[in-house]
């Protein structure tokens, strides 16, 4: 048997591999110093206000986003103190490029105002794994060259790191810098290899490079922001912003900037104080000499009274356009010029924050805002004070708008540019859809954006322009001027011209020719206060207007006037551009549309109406449309009472609106086949009657012009209507008797003719009644009428008809024969008694006697 041996076998223990803890940690914190603007500034900086990559530093209960953030405040004064733990001014460019040995990173740098260079240098990990598994430090070097004016390079420091990392570790490097001439050239060189094994991490590159000026500063005039933060928190450098209140400038003295309100009246002094009114914004740009143009323009070259008014309207409260009672001021400018521009195209772009427009002119900087006249500074023309003829003119309708698209800065969203849009459906229908789109500099609300496109598309629309050539008159003119031009021969009207007498005493005016006034429109002149003074006409006396009140001054001899009429209004226009004609010593005047009903529709979203200017006709009258007949019943006296209504809708024009110039309607009505029944002329829509029988009814209308013109006549649909049963009653007991020289005829009125207005009688040379004619509609209640004139035993036929109040008809009667008398006796008779009975009778008859 064979016997088998053997011995009892070992293995050795398994190695569990293990990672060495890191080293080192990156304690490299992030210190920024920016510049906010000139100062000073008003600040009004909290935790809340500051922001780290769009994320506020702390919130509005104290808790903060982010640990170990540090940040300090200077207004820009000129005594502020400097911030601390900034001895140094330094100016980072970030790098963030790969560092490998073969190939160096250089950077050549030109200014050799500084004194140093910071440079940032970043390992984002530094660790190897062993053949056993275990995770252990490792060892990378690198070194810093220098070279001056472009000559050889130089190491100035080596640096070797020995350690185990596993996140980003940043080391800050100063090199202090050797007088240069043109520049210094960096270099860094790594001298390990570079990793060719995912066991191995040693990867190197550069974050960042610093210029650095050794000084501490205060920075006088200029508003700091400080902002420092551990930089392991980021990734990346993140980008800081704020929201402070900007720069301290002058307003005036008697206003309050936060309650936007003016206290009394203003003295014309300044104190210093913070607001985003843009009028005195554009103020603090005119005349502030360090960025501004204070240097060139003086306080006194501008007119700060108006810019006073301007700043008052733009305090206004208006609706907010969020629904409700809540309103907010009319214009705010939040603007921030970071870069050096063209002067004249940013106080331009100031003054559009208040729909504004500057000039240059009588060596001042003028600014004027489209907002509602000053009527104390209201001008008049009239073809009576120009020279040769005006010209309009407007814009082509392609370039009309209806609809427009803003951009705004949207704070809710860190002041990132929005798009809001506004639309007209009215101007839509008038130009089909046409949009703009524009931007509202310094504008920061989406209810101020719609706002200012909707001045822009309502401006867009009121675009008819006016030059006309004046004498000295013009001298009273400055663009923004608001004038009143009287032309009759675009009117139709004579409402301008000039005066030959005023009479204090009797209230009265004389005018240079006949006008077309009506007591009740106004009169404008110009007095010798200065001013165009507005009176009611009380009374018109040929060429003599009586007022109702006398003007506060005397007007000027011949002085011009116009009347503004309440069926037709004068034009009024906007002055844009003004110039003297050396060699006429005539002024040329352009001006663009004024309807003051924009403002309204533009803030309160009211409707924009536009009044009429002339009674010439336009062309074609257009119809009437969308003629309606219906009734209803009353009760009066205890009798029911049928009652027509009729309603039509205006004639349009080729735009879509109801024709201006359609001043009344003329309508008619029948039933059945009854003839037409005329009703009055109208101003309405609509016309009733009363009393109507049931019937079939037809109601047409037509459109009558200021001008006189009437349309083509546009009729209803055929529509029956419940009334009184029946038709009116027929006259009974027609009947003639021979009269000497004519025929009288007779009638009756049967019973419930009660509402009869006249009986109809027409005649005939026949019994066939062909081509009767009207004798007479004898008024209701009379029932008898006597032709004269025939002659003896001459014959006609007769018939009548009744007619009620309303027009209703009844039918006419059968013919009845009638013929004068044909009796001579009877004629010779009456002839013998009028003989006699004349004074040649009576003196025949004495000679007889005697």
């Amino acid at each position: 048997m064979a016997t088998i041996t053997g011995a009892k076998g070992g293995s050795q223990k398994q190695h569990t591999p293990v990672e060495q803890p890191d080293s080192a940690q990156s304690m490299a914190r992030c210190r920024m110093l920016l510049v906010l603007g000139e100062g000073e500034f008003a600040g009004g900086l909290d935790a809340t206000r500051i922001f780290l990559d769009g994320t506020p530093l702390g919130n509005a209960d104290g808790t903060m986003n982010f640990e170990n953030v540090s940040w300090e405040f200077r207004p820009g004064t000129q005594t502020q103190t400097p911030i601390p733990g900034f001895p140094a001014v330094e100016n980072e460019t970030t790098v963030g490029v790969s560092l490998t040995k073969v190939t160096p990173w250089t950077r050549a740098i030109s200014n050799t105002q500084i004194d140093a260079v910071l440079v940032r240098i970043g390992i984002p990990g530094l660790q190897q794994q062993e053949n056993d598994g275990d995770i252990v430090g490792t060892t990378v070097q690198y070194h810093i060259d220098l070279a001056v004016d472009g000559g050889v390079y130089s190491t100035v420091m080596t640096k070797t790191i020995t350690e185990k990392l596993s996140s980003l570790y940043e080391l800050t490097h100063r090199i202090n810098l050797p007088k240069a001439s043109t520049g210094w050239q960096i270099r860094v060189v790594r001298d390990t290899a570079d990793s060719t094994s995912q066991m191995l991490q040693n990867k190197t590159q550069v974050q960042a490079i610093t210029e650095v000026i050794d000084a501490r500063l205060r920075y006088p005039h200029t508003a700091l922001l400080y902002v420092s933060f551990n930089a392991k928190s980021f990734s990346n450098i993140p980008k800081i912003s704020c929201k402070p209140k900007g720069r301290v400038i002058r307003i005036p003295q008697n206003y309050d900037p936060i309650a936007r309100t003016y206290s009394g009246t203003w003295d014309g002094t300044f104190k210093w104080g913070w607001t985003n009114n843009p009028a005195w914004i554009w103020f603090d740009i005119l005349t502030e000499p360090r960025f501004g143009l204070g240097r060139r323009v003086t306080p006194a070259m501008l007119d700060k009274w108006e810019l006073y008014r301007i700043a008052q309207r733009c305090d206004q409260k208006v609706p907010d356009g969020k629904g409700g009672s809540g309103t907010e001021p009319r214009f705010m400018f939040d603007v921030y010029i970071q870069a050096q521009a063209d002067a004249w195209q940013v106080i331009k772009d100031i003054a559009a924050g208040f729909n504004g427009m500057t000039f240059w002119g009588n060596n001042m900087f003028n600014v004027v805002s489209d907002m509602p006249a000053d009527t104390s500074k209201l001008q008049i023309l009239t073809r009576a004070s120009v020279v040769g003829k005006p010209t309009y003119s407007s814009g082509s309708e392609k370039n009309r708008y209806s609809s427009a698209l803003i951009n705004f800065s949207d704070p809710d969203n860190h002041y990132q540019d929005r798009t809001t849009a506004v639309m007209f459906p009215d101007l839509v229908k008038q130009f089909k859809f046409k949009q703009t789109q524009l931007t509202a500099i310094g504008c920061t609300r989406e209810s101020e954006a719609q706002r200012r496109g909707g001045w822009a598309v309502y401006s867009n629309s009121l675009d008819r322009i006016i030059t006309v050539q004046t004498g000295l008159d013009g001298f009273a003119y400055v663009p923004g001027t608001v004038f009143a031009f009287a032309d009759e021969r675009l009117s139709g009207r004579v409402y301008g011209g000039r005066i030959t007498e005023y009479n204090a005493a009797l209230k009265s005016v004389t005018t240079d020719r006949g006008t077309s006034a009506v007591p009740g429109d106004t009169l404008m002149i110009r007095t010798q206060g200065g001013t165009v003074e507005s009176r009611t006409i009380q009374a018109v006396n040929g060429q003599q207007l009586i007022l109702a009140t006398a003007f506060t001054a005397e007007p000027l001899p011949n002085a011009i006037f116009v009347i503004d009429a309440g069926q037709l209004r004068l034009q009024y226009f906007r002055v844009t551009n003004l110039t003297f004609n050396d060699e006429e010593n005539t002024y040329s005047i352009t001006g663009a549309e004024y309807n003051g009903a924009k403002y309204d529709a533009v803030d309160n979203n009211a409707r924009l109406d536009t009044p009429p200017i002339s009674l010439i006709p336009t062309g074609l009258v257009g119809q009437p449309s969308n003629i309606a007949i219906s009734s209803y019943d009353s009760v009066r006296q205890g009798q029911r009472i049928a009652t027509m209504v009729a309603s039509w809708d205006a004639p349009v024009d080729k735009n879509g609106k109801p024709q201006a110039d359609i001043v009344a309607y003329q309508a008619q009505w029948k039933r059945g086949d009854n003839e037409w029944i005329n009703i009055p002329e109208t101003g309405l829509r609509n016309i009733e009657v009363s009393g109507i029988y049931s019937g079939d009814y037809l109601v047409r209308v037509r459109a009558i012009n200021s001008g006189g013109a009437s349309s083509l006549w546009a009729s209803s649909v055929l529509t029956h209507l419940t009334g009184r049963t029946g038709g009116v009653p027929k006259p009974v007991g027609l009947r003639t008797t021979a009269i000497n020289w004519g025929i009288q005829i007779d009638w009756s009125f049967p019973a419930d003719t009660g509402d009869t207005l006249q009986t109809e009688l027409q005649y005939s040379v026949n019994g066939s009644g062909n081509n009767p004619l009207l004798l007479a509609g004898v008024p209701y209640p009379q029932h008898t009428y006597t032709q004269l004139g025939l002659k003896a035993g001459q014959e006609f036929w007769y018939r009548a008809r009744l007619v009620d109040r309303i027009g209703n008809q009844s039918d006419w009667t059968g013919w009845v024969r009638g013929e004068s008398n044909a009796n001579a006796d009877d004629y010779l008779g009456d002839i013998a008694d009028d003989f006699l009975t004349s004074a040649d009778g009576d003196r025949l008859t004495s000679d007889i006697d005697t």
